[in-house]
């Protein structure tokens, strides 16, 4: 592991309560069993001041090995049934059936001045459109049109598309045998940044999952932590979006089962914005 990528995780209160509680039970452990062997045979072991500094090592270093962060974080929760997994990783790379792709409300898709080419979108067009921007456009607008909504007109946004959609709308795309679940859930004003916040965020997940049930067919999905980076938050830290993403999710399940199976999948340049134990100790409390 390396450290100074995961010090939000190695580095935090805590890693270091569950190395003392880890600790405390290791030297308690082998100090009760040091302590009837030395009724059992007095005068055998002599253990002294040299053996007692090795307890203490010992100790700490199981507590330590025990203790250490894994680089991913997941919980089965059995109602509904479905599996919820952290994991670092490339989205694109995912085997997952249904992955869910963040766009903005305009669903603008040009790399360049609209679209960084380092963005999950901007990766999603080079990736698996392999840069075909008109056939990723034409996809679309076939599935915007199903939708039969009513898309308002901003002739003041000159570059890109001018259609604005409501904030949530989803669409989904089916490239290959992998279900693409396109939402528009940022405003991209009108000098291309695109903005959002926790309540737009919050909607959009919402109706994320509605498509998803209705499209899905339970197969277990992916998706990127939607919100951060050039559409980020304001006021909302990386764990704090990931446990949101994970409690909408839970949520939204025990109304109606959406997957058998959500990946939220984290960049490797991300990864040391998130606490692995503390985003485990969320996934396991919300099962009480």
């Amino acid at each position: 592991m390396n450290i100074k990528k995961y010090k939000s995780t190695v580095l935090s209160w805590s890693m270091l309560k569950i190395v003392l509680c880890n600790f405390i039970s290791f030297f308690g452990f082998l100090a009760l069993l040091l302590g009837v062997g030395d009724i059992l045979w007095p005068q055998t072991f002599n253990y002294g001041e040299n053996g007692f500094k090795i307890i203490i090592f010992v100790s700490i270093f199981f507590a330590l090995i025990k203790s250490f962060p894994k680089l991913s974080s997941s919980f089965y929760y059995s109602i509904p049934g479905h599996k919820i997994e952290i994991i670092v990783g490339d989205l694109f790379s995912s085997d997952k059936k249904n992955i869910v792709i963040g766009m903005s409300d305009t669903f603008d898709t040009e790399i360049g001045e609209i679209i960084s080419k380092e963005s999950i979108q901007g990766q999603f067009l080079e990736k698996i459109y392999r840069s075909d921007k008109s056939r990723l456009d034409r996809d679309l607008k076939i599935e915007l049109d199903k939708l039969k909504l009513n898309p308002k007109i901003d002739k003041e946004k000159t570059i890109g598309k001018n259609e604005r959609y409501d904030i949530g709308t989803t669409v989904c795309i089916r490239y290959g045998s992998v279900n693409y679940f396109c939402c528009g859930y940022s405003f991209m004003n009108n000098n291309l940044m695109a903005k959002s916040s926790f309540e737009e965020l919050w909607i959009s997940l919402g109706k994320i999952w509605n498509m998803v049930r209705i499209k899905g067919e339970r197969n277990a999905m992916a998706m990127p932590v939607i919100g951060s980076n050039l559409a980020r938050i304001e006021n909302v830290n990386y764990n704090l979006l990931i446990k949101s993403i994970i409690l909408s999710y839970v949520v939204n399940s025990r109304l109606t089962p959406i997957s058998k199976e959500l990946s939220i999948i984290i960049n490797e340049l991300n990864a040391e914005k998130i606490n692995f134990l503390e985003i485990q100790n969320f996934l396991e409390n919300l099962d009480k």
